[in-house]
């Protein structure tokens, strides 16, 4: 038996095991405390005042507007002698309706119904809500506390199991050579025992030896000319093979050596592959409330981190020198010291600013967070504060090394860590809306790229620009119309868009913190997740323009043939997304002229050659806009529509609330103006004479339009009847919530431009300029997250954290040579799509219903004396049963022949709106679809449309979009005179025999 010599036990291994144990037993009762599980440890307080409402709900004030589950889910839970009740947060129609102990914290009171629906003021039982002891800041600084306690524990206990694991394998390389030795005894053994044997077996002995040859008839020894000789292997030779097979002594210590210095790294890797297995797994199950958690844990993890380190560049400010760092032989980052201590002051300024977003950004409405948000942060800003006291000067120099640099490996980590942050955040819309449909604007862009995908429209539309259409319509040929593809797509260019503007930072300033920062600021703000679950053209060009500066920054530091290529590219594809960009994109063309170390013979070149490609692109669609509209012009028509008529004075608050007047100007052009190319001229003479006319105007009108661009405005100004007053003392925190991007990215630019004045920041100033001159021509009432102006601020923000002044930047390095691969990859790309198309793409461009509610009934037949409405105006037909007034009567049931659809009307998203019926966007309600009415000859259609549900339909068939069906249904609504039109429930449908290709496209 070998002996195992363990290692000894210093004194600080088990105060940090036993430390670490009791921190998990720490963090488990507290994590039991706050789900619920020990609902004996929250606190209980009795309700007063319990007062009648509507139907089985009552309601009692509570006086903790901090419970209100009108922002977030509430914790907090009503109990009944005793006796949890529940559902919890339920809706307030529920409630009153249904009873059954449901129950809502709404502001500083609660709803609530009993058990079984009895008044509980006079049941003689005892009612009280219960909350959480323990806040959510507190339990995640304990979290996080006792994971950086186990994993050192964990580390302690491997180093200290190091030894005993390496004798135990030397003890196995031991075991394993006497087993070859006993098996080369057993080997000589049968070899003399083989040798014994008498000549009859000996002979068969030398036959079966490998070079023992065939015996042939006259007795010799023959060999095949095909069989190669091969000499017997001697003993020796076995014993030489068999040791071969075993490790030598040089090797096993290698191992057990790598084994001991990668153990950290080795755990850390597998532990990341656990949870991330682990996470997808929860994810699979049951996504919205995993990623919910995870969203709001990262949050909060992010802003520990970054208080730390505002804390962290405190204390190296007020520490004293020190002579490790300042020694220039050390190779190491210089102590700050002067003027760069002064600096540390912005920097700790952007940290708390993004400490705040991270944290405070999933509910900052609810003001009974901000105390114990306030104790942990003030907890980890003095940790962080003594951490230069306390850690090795190597350590610090690190830091230092990192704030102002660092190697490409912290760039690209920080850019990975960035997206990992961003991930649960942008993915949770999306899980939380799968596989909806757009809505007016977004409905239309869906359309479009189908109506390309199916051949019927290949042209497209000309009231947008191509980029978007085609893009579209490439993914749903390949993949099909199904709405979570391009939700995934949508994902996927958000992650490509951040990692970009990361790398851009990195480019344009070499710093690891500057990464860190942009990629926060672009992963926790909501520009990439503004439309992230629907069809929106933002989803799409907020990341061609991440792009777009990253090929702009390689250019504006190295300054060579190929970075002009890919920014002219790239400028090329966003004029063809939105060209309400083009002072951007022009301001981006002159890059070369406003460079710094470029020959002027070169620079001219740059310039035409980058003007040259872009106007080359917009050739094709301007091209298609004078072959289909007249227009020689390669802009879409609603950008001239809007510029013409929101700088009439009658659009009101100088045309950002558009819907004031709109309507009134945009019919006075069109009767005026029949002619589309006529009307577009002007619309232009328009636009100039009204921006010409008043100059005091349209400064007033760039003051607030600039604050409406910003999503500054306050909500009373939108108001759609008329302005209301903002009462501030109660709309501060919910304008501080929808506003915190912008409220923390702007101050935060500024920053940047004031601590680092220099060429590149002024050009970035000028590009945030250029976005915002469209203010001239036009107006919007929302926030403008679809121009890139905000991703300029956040790059403008990375410079706090950017190269001292006067400090040259050196251009990118270049990068591994990956031409061999360039090839195998776009192979590749091609396989996967070309298979994409053949195997999902080419069988669903016409998608099965979404609808799962519905019954086939292949012998069903539509009841042919039903009244039969017109496609033309949906009006009945002659015979039709209606009121006196030509309204269909509610319940009423009609045939109807038309087009189905997929697309929702509206998805529940969406919310109450104005003009559609309540039971169209209940939440718990069917899903209502768009109906496309038919004429009666079936391929000749008009545009009308029909709301219909489905739930609970009969089908002859399975059926599919754009499948035409005889339809027979019953009326819920008729509205036909007003804007909500007519809504229908689906009894019955039968497919008609009309090929989709003769179908109109879809509406």
């Amino acid at each position: 038996m070998v002996r195992i010599d363990r290692v000894r036990w210093t004194a600080r291994r088990p105060a940090a095991v036993f430390s670490a144990i009791l921190l998990s037993v720490a963090s488990i009762s507290v994590y039991q405390v706050q789900s619920g599980s020990w609902l004996w440890a929250w606190r209980e307080q009795p309700l007063a005042e319990i007062r009648p409402e509507i139907g089985l709900a009552y309601v009692a004030s509570t006086g903790r507007p901090e419970l209100s589950s009108h922002e977030h889910a509430s914790a907090a839970v009503i109990v009944e002698d005793g006796r949890l009740l529940g559902p919890a947060n339920a809706q307030h129609a529920e409630i009153r309706t249904l009873g059954g102990g449901r129950f809502s914290f709404w502001h500083d009171y609660v709803y609530v119904s009993s058990s079984d629906g009895s008044d509980p003021r006079i049941n003689g039982r005892h009612y009280a809500y219960r909350v959480p002891p323990i806040g959510p800041a507190p339990a995640r600084a304990l979290y996080a506390l006792t994971a950086a306690a186990d994993a050192t524990a964990v580390f302690m206990l491997l180093t200290l199991a190091a030894a005993p694991l390496a004798a135990t394998a030397r003890q196995a390389r031991a075991r394993l050579t006497a087993t070859g030795g006993r098996v080369r005894s057993a080997l000589d053994g049968m070899e003399a025992s083989v040798g014994a044997m008498p000549a009859p077996l000996s002979a068969l002995r030398r036959a079966a030896r490998p070079g023992a040859g065939f015996a042939g008839v006259d007795g010799g020894a023959h060999y095949p000319h095909d069989v190669p000789r091969v000499a017997e292997p001697s003993a020796g030779q076995l014993e030489r093979y068999a040791r071969g097979l075993l490790p030598s002594r040089d090797a096993w210590a290698a191992v057990l050596d790598y084994a001991r210095q990668a153990s950290g790294r080795a755990l850390a890797v597998a532990a990341l592959a656990g949870l991330t297995a682990a996470f997808f797994a929860a994810v699979a199950i049951d996504p919205v409330p995993v990623l919910t958690w995870t969203s709001g844990r990262l949050g909060g993890t992010v802003a520990v981190a970054l208080l730390i380190a505002a804390g962290y560049l405190a204390g190296v400010g007020v520490s004293p020198p020190s002579a490790e760092l300042t020694d220039p032989s050390a190779g190491t980052a210089a102590q700050p010291t002067g003027w760069a201590r002064l600096l540390l002051l912005p920097q700790i300024v952007a940290l708390f600013a993004l400490s705040v977003l991270a944290w405070l950004r999933p509910g900052i409405a609810d003001l009974a967070r901000l105390p114990s948000a306030a104790r942990v942060a003030l907890l980890c800003v003095i940790g962080g504060f003594l951490l230069p006291f306390a850690v090795p000067a190597r350590i610090r120099a690190r830091v230092l090394e990192w704030r102002h640099g660092g190697p490409p490996s912290a760039g690209w980590m920080l850019t990975a860590g960035a997206v990992l942050v961003a991930l649960p955040i942008l993915a949770l819309p999306v899980a939380r809306y799968w596989d909806s449909s757009g809505f007016m604007d977004s409905h239309s862009y869906d359309t479009y790229a189908i109506n390309i995908a199916n051949g019927k429209v290949p042209a497209g539309n000309s009231q947008y620009m191509p980029a978007y259409q085609y893009g579209m319509a490439l993914v749903y040929y390949v993949f099909g119309h199904f709405f979570f593809v391009q939700q995934i797509v949508n994902v996927a260019l958000a992650a490509v868009g951040i990692t970009c503007l990361c790398w851009a930072g990195w480019i344009l300033f070499r710093s690891a913190a500057a990464v860190a920062v942009i990629g926060l600021l672009a992963g926790l703000s909501q520009p990439f997740r503004y439309a992230i679950h629907f069809t929106q053209i933002e989803s799409w060009f907020l990341p061609v323009t991440c792009v777009l500066l990253l090929a702009w920054a390689w250019y504006w530091r190295a300054g060579n043939w190929r970075a002009a290529l890919a920014l002219a590219l790239a400028v090329s594809v966003g004029m063809n997304m939105r060209n309400q960009g083009a002072p951007f994109f022009a301001l981006v063309c002159l890059t070369p002229l406003l460079m710094a170390g470029l020959a002027w013979r070169r620079r001219i070149a740059h310039v035409v050659v980058v003007g040259t490609i872009v106007a080359a692109s917009l050739l094709p669609w301007t091209i298609r806009n004078y072959t289909v509209d007249g227009r020689f012009t390669p802009s879409g028509s609603r950008s001239t529509l809007y510029i013409g008529t929101l700088n009439d004075r009658r659009i009101g608050l100088y045309g950002i609330r558009y819907w004031e007047g709109w309507t009134e100007v945009a019919a006075e052009f069109t009767e005026r103006y029949p002619d589309l190319a006529e009307r577009e001229r002007a619309l232009m003479r328009s636009m100039w004479n009204n921006l010409a006319a008043d100059p005091a105007w349209l400064v007033r009108a760039m003051y607030w339009r600039t604050a409406s661009f910003y999503g500054l405005l306050p909500s009373g100004y939108l108001a759609i009847d008329r302005i209301a007053p903002t009462d501030w003392a109660v709309e501060w925190p919910t304008y501080l919530y929808w506003r915190s991007s912008a409220l923390v990215i702007l101050p935060l630019s500024l920053l940047g431009l004031i601590v680092r004045p220099g060429r590149t920041t002024l050009f970035l100033t000028a590009a945030i300029a250029a976005n915002l001159s469209i203010n001239v021509v036009s107006a919007t009432s929302e926030d403008r997250l679809s121009y890139p102006v905000l991703l300029l601020h956040i790059l403008l923000a990375g410079a706090i954290f950017g190269p001292r002044a006067g400090t040259r930047v050196p251009p990118p390095a270049a990068g591994l040579r990956t031409r061999r691969l360039v090839l195998p990859a776009a192979a590749g790309v091609l396989v996967f799509l070309v298979g994409s198309r053949l195997l999902v793409g080419a069988s669903n461009t016409y998608r099965p219903l979404i609808e799962p509610a519905v019954t086939i009934a292949p012998s069903l037949d539509v009841d042919q004396a039903l009244p039969v409405l017109d496609a033309a105006t949906i009006g009945p037909a002659p015979g039709a049963a209606v009121d006196g007034a030509g309204r269909l009567e509610t319940g009423q049931r009609v045939r109807i022949r038309g087009m189905l659809t997929n697309y929702m009307y509206p998805p529940k998203f969406t919310g109450a709106v104005g003009w559609v019926p309540a039971f169209a966007t209940d939440a718990d309600g069917p899903m209502f679809y768009y109906f496309m009415v038919l004429a009666s000859a079936g391929t000749q259609g008009g545009s009308s449309r029909v709301g219909v549900t489905l739930q609970g339909a009969s089908l002859s068939e399975a059926l599919r979009e754009g499948d035409a069906v005889d339809m027979e249904a019953e009326v819920l609504q008729d509205d036909r005179h007003g804007p909500s039109g007519l809504w229908l429930r689906a009894l019955r449908l039968k497919k008609l025999p009309i090929d989709r290709a003769q179908l109109p496209p879809f509406p």
